[in-house]
């Protein structure tokens, strides 16, 4: 039997787009013998490792039956025998993390770096996995930024981070911790999964722990069926930078969340942390053992099934739903203005909740409909001069513009008083004032005042006659 040596991963596409071979287009055929030898040796290992100890004769004899039937006769280029390997285990199954996959360059990288583990590394539950820095999978790794792809502060002072996938933590922590350094003065935090199918799960753990207090708290537990056993999942004692367990976290996914990823959303979400906005996710629950098989292929096979201490279940086949269900494409711009609202919620000084009521204001108005024609006719009356500033309506908004400024757009908050908004990436040294349009008694317009957050008048500007 061959060595069952095996590589953690959380789903198939969260390596395979690291270590694909280019040099596929000419494989030579499989044979009847080399399918069976193939299929024998996945029989093995599932009977090893997989998280449903009961059903290990079912997955074995359907694959007896398979084989023995013909399906796979006429199915000899290794690329589509793969595929229809895992089409199968997955209908039977019903679990996307099996995977059957010809990939010679990362069954021979993995062939090497398992030859160098000890033996009692190649068997049992899985260990810490270190990877060597100066070898070509870490380098891999490290082209990707470790899949981290964007740090971002947006408006109102709310951090974005964008991860494609899960990356190994010891080779990954200084760039987390660099981005979480980034961030550490937002006021709220959107953590952005949609897309991201998995990855490694030893991650999720760091990550989540600069959201949690600084005491363990056991996270989640995964159940390893085949081996009897269950591993605890803590907060870690020591990260990075500063933890932020009071900081609003909204999580975005839809239905590419994958895996590890939907770990991160489902533990985050039910230990109460976060608000999870966009699509239901994948329904991929069980963490999978990457290994190898015969003749350039490798498997992943189901080893594990995490178990959350609140709900006592998982995410399995049903998904991650979100608590804010929305387009997953409108789920950024959604959480955005979710995250305002909590920090205007908790906001006490009046100049900064007037700061953030404007930035939502100007994020509804990008997001909302066109200005109907009655509303357009209505902003008319506000046109004209004002000394050196002027007011005149662009694309059905009004709008104020100072002699040599920028035209600033002004949006009605209520009966004459309207808000000034600026363009985005420009914010203004003092909160801006807004803007209250006064009429005389026959009803036309006579000028404006500014007006500070406190109500008080900053300034009265009369209308040219």
């Amino acid at each position: 039997m061959h060595v069952f040596a095996f590589l953690r991963c959380a789903i198939l596409t969260s390596l395979v787009g690291l270590f694909s071979s280019s040099a596929l287009a000419q494989t030579p055929a499989l044979s009847a013998a080399q399918q069976r030898e193939i299929l024998q040796t996945l029989a093995e290992q599932v009977a090893e490792v997989y998280v449903f100890p009961d059903s290990v004769a079912q997955v074995q004899t359907f694959l007896r039956e398979r084989e023995a039937s013909g399906a796979y006769a006429d199915v000899t280029a290794p690329e589509a025998f793969g595929r229809h390997v895992t089409e199968d285990l997955r209908a039977f199954t019903r679990d996307n993390h099996f995977a059957v996959q010809y990939n010679p360059a990362q069954y021979q990288q993995m062939e090497t770096m398992f030859s160098a583990m000890e033996e009692g590394d190649r068997a049992g539950l899985p260990r810490a996995f270190q990877i060597d820095p100066a070898s070509p999978m870490a380098q891999q790794f490290r082209s990707a930024n470790y899949f981290f792809r964007v740090a971002e502060v947006l408006e109102g002072n709310v951090g974005y981070l964008k991860i494609d996938q899960m990356p190994p933590l010891d080779l990954a922590q200084p760039t987390v911790d660099a981005a979480m350094a980034f961030l550490a003065n937002t006021e709220a935090m959107i953590l952005d999964l949609r897309g991201t199918p998995g990855g490694i799960g030893g991650f999720i753990p760091y990550l989540m722990s600069y959201f949690f207090p600084s005491e363990p708290m056991l996270l989640y537990t995964r159940d390893f069926g085949a081996a009897d056993s269950m591993a605890s999942f803590y907060t870690h004692d020591t990260i990075g930078g500063p933890r932020r367990p009071e900081v609003p976290l909204f999580v975005l996914a839809d239905r590419f969340t994958g895996s590890a990823a939907e770990n991160l959303a489902y533990t985050v979400q039910q230990h109460g942390r976060a608000t999870i906005v966009g699509g239901v996710t994948a329904g991929a629950a069980h963490s999978a053992r990457r290994g190898l098989l015969a003749h350039g292929f490798v498997a992943n096979i189901p080893m594990a099934r995490v178990v959350h201490p609140v709900s006592q279940t998982n995410w399995e086949r049903v998904g991650v739903q979100p608590d804010v269900a929305v387009d997953p494409t409108d789920a950024l711009t959604m959480a955005h203005r979710l995250a305002l609202d909590a920090l205007v919620a908790e906001a006490h000084d009046p100049q900064q909740r007037h700061r953030l009521e404007r930035v939502r204001a100007q994020i509804e108005e990008a997001d909302g409909p066109a200005p109907d024609a009655e509303a357009v006719v209505a902003l008319e009356a506000y046109v004209g001069n004002y000394g050196i500033r002027r007011v005149f309506i662009e694309g059905g908004v009004l709008m104020l513009q100072r002699e040599g400024g920028l035209p600033l757009p002004l949006r009605r908050t209520e009966g004459e008083r309207f808000q000034i908004s600026l363009p985005p990436g420009m914010r203004a040294a003092n909160s801006l004032p807004d803007v209250l349009f006064r009429r005389d008694a026959g009803g036309a317009v006579t000028g404006f005042a500014f007006v500070r957050a406190d109500g008080s008048i900053e300034e009265e500007i009369a209308r040219d006659r």
